[in-house]
């Protein structure tokens, strides 16, 4: 088991857990105030660059600890649980995708990096993987659309 081999990954899956809870808090705070809809790409941005950054054999377990920490702060905003389940999926995909992207074009990030290519990318992707889960969460409430959580 990854645990086993890396001990340290305990703190860094607690990190990204406390990290993914404390935006998606701000988050969802700053639309309650606004009275808009949550702008995750705080949240999303810290787990891309978390996940980037580390082998591909780590990221299944940072990724379900960042989504364990956005449904951790839902959950403690007193959220219902099968919207929050499934906006947090729709979410865990979306990032899934950008660190995909971003990993098939540059395995390794290093000093030797084209950083203006690495942006690029990630905007391209990024706005690719957005367009998506809009249409996701569209299908959605077009299927259910007497669901009044999704209003």
């Amino acid at each position: 088991m990854l645990l086993k081999r890396t001990p340290g990954m305990v703190w860094q899956l607690v990190g990204l857990f406390a990290l993914s809870g404390v935006l998606s808090l701000y988050s969802i705070a700053l639309a309650r105030y606004t009275h808009s809809p949550a702008a995750m790409w705080l949240t999303n941005g810290a787990l891309i660059g978390w996940l980037i950054r580390k082998p591909l054999r780590e990221t299944w377990p940072l990724l379900l600890a960042g989504f364990l920490g956005y449904f951790a702060a839902r959950a403690f905003e007193g959220e219902p649980f099968l919207p929050s389940l499934t906006l947090g999926l729709i979410n865990l995909l979306e990032t899934l995708m950008v660190t995909l992207a971003i990993r098939r074009h540059f395995p390794a990030i290093t000093q030797e990096t084209h950083f203006p290519e690495l942006a690029r990318i990630a905007i391209i992707s990024a706005t690719a993987a957005c367009g998506l889960a809009a249409l996701a969460v569209a299908l959605i409430k077009h299927v259910w659309p007497e669901l009044a959580f999704w209003v």
